[in-house]
């Protein structure tokens, strides 16, 4: 039955059971058998916090792939939710996203966001640009993650863990812009300190890469100065580049894979004018998408049920009743 971890990218181990995330998004569950409970017992040995209150996340190979890992307790005990991690990076190709929406946003210095809510695959198109990019472009690079996810085996690429290689994403960002890097890649900006770390060094001519939790365009700009407050808010629109998000649909049939839905903006001088006005003005920016000729997610959902490639009900799963609006 080991077959399932080989299978699907996203599983849970709970103490007799195994559970695993089908294409369509839909979980399922199973009773494991003794090469589940084998690699049960031993993850939660190893790396099970001693806190029952913590969580511990890890990067560990067995049954000859990489995988990433995360331990929680929950009233029936240890969870381990468990995610695949791939050899090679995805191409834009492969995730079925149009390579020119955020391939423009990465090509200078400076700041690029990747915002989405979780789980809707922000990771892997930030990998996708990584691999765009290439050793050429991206230059000496550093990359932090918690815990890693993909496997780079670029030269002149320097990929750490928080909490094995580097104490937290601030330290690595900090450290980095010290040394002479081209390019400081983040896989999450999750608090204050991390969030001022790229902002400094944008500003001084790095290119920075970034995930952050969003819902929009707007919405990962806004949560941007939420965390750095008001002194690093007026560095902002020099710093950020561009930012993209996106949210995937899910379909019924568990054999078809899930779309992604985005869209995205370039920070041009008219947009950092907006910016500079503040956050209450930041509902403008819609218009600047128009000006630039990119589609909002609403627009992008409109001409895919024109197509025939989902139906309205599948859209509105993903953005709710903003369709309608």
């Amino acid at each position: 039955m080991s077959e399932i971890l080989q299978k699907h990218d996203n599983v849970r181990l709970i103490e007799g059971h195994v559970e695993y995330q089908c294409m369509n998004g839909t979980w399922k569950r199973e009773i494991w058998d003794d090469s589940y409970q084998e690699i049960y017992e031993t993850l939660t040995k190893e790396f099970a916090p001693t806190n029952k209150l913590d969580e511990r996340t890890f990067s560990k190979a067995f049954l000859n792939h990489q995988y990433r890992c995360q331990i929680v307790n929950s009233l029936k005990g240890w969870e381990i939710n468990i995610r695949r991690m791939r050899t090679q990076p995805p191409t834009f190709h492969e995730l079925n996203i149009d390579n020119e929406g955020p391939l423009s946003l990465v090509t200078e210095p400076g700041l690029t966001l990747f915002a989405g809510p979780i789980n809707s695959g922000k990771s892997s198109t930030l990998s996708a640009a990584i691999n765009a990019l290439g050793v050429q472009r991206l230059g000496r690079t550093a990359l932090f993650e918690d815990p890693a996810e993909y496997i780079y085996t670029f030269p002149f690429f320097t990929q750490r863990e928080i909490g094995i290689n580097v104490g937290s994403f601030e330290d690595g960002v900090r450290q980095s812009a010290r040394g002479n890097f081209n390019t400081i890649i983040v896989q999450e900006i999750r608090d204050i300190e991390t969030a001022k770390a790229v902002i400094t060094a944008s500003i001084r001519g790095v290119r920075v890469l970034a995930t952050i939790h969003a819902g929009s365009v707007v919405d990962a700009i806004a949560a941007m100065y939420n965390f750095v407050g008001a002194e690093y808010g007026r560095l902002l629109p020099q710093a950020i580049r561009g930012v993209f998000c996106q949210r995937l649909i899910y379909f019924p049939r568990k054999d078809k894979a899930p779309l992604p839905i985005y869209e995205s903006l370039s920070i041009d001088k008219q947009v950092q004018v907006i910016m500079q006005e503040g956050v209450s003005c930041l509902h403008r920016i819609g218009g600047e998408m128009i000006r630039q000729d990119r589609r909002s997610m609403k627009e992008q959902g409109l001409r895919y049920i024109e197509r025939g490639t989902c139906s309205e009900q599948d859209i509105e799963g993903t953005l709710g009743n903003s369709l309608r609006r």
